[in-house]
């Protein structure tokens, strides 16, 4: 089971990781996303995944060429997939397919 470990601020390029969705197309497509908590409020514990934004750059950092090869070259998190957050386990779960912002959501799975 993977870990999945929040953002430490907007330019946390090690924590970003790739989610299966399916694209406008209906096809399945890989994106990269970072772990949130607070979904509807600041303060609801809720963990979801919000995409990465897009950033062109003529010259990108190793750290940027880095975060993209761990996002498109390792197997990413897939709708219902148990997951390790905070030490506990939940369920992931596309939202809308999760061509959006908001990818998914990470219930918690009772034990």
């Amino acid at each position: 089971m993977r870990t999945l470990t929040k953002r430490t601020n907007s330019f946390d390029k090690l924590n970003s990781f790739g989610i299966e969705y399916k694209n406008w197309r209906g096809q399945k497509d890989v994106k990269g996303v970072y772990l949130m908590q607070g979904y509807q409020k600041d303060d609801d514990g809720i963990y979801w995944a919000m995409s990465r934004t897009v950033c062109l750059s003529s010259n990108p950092s190793q750290a940027d060429v880095d975060e993209i090869d761990r996002i498109y070259n390792n197997p990413p998190v897939v709708d219902g997939e148990l997951v390790l957050i905070d030490g506990e386990v939940y369920k992931t779960r596309l939202l809308s397919g999760g061509d959006y912002s908001n990818t998914a959501i990470f219930d918690k799975v009772e034990a």
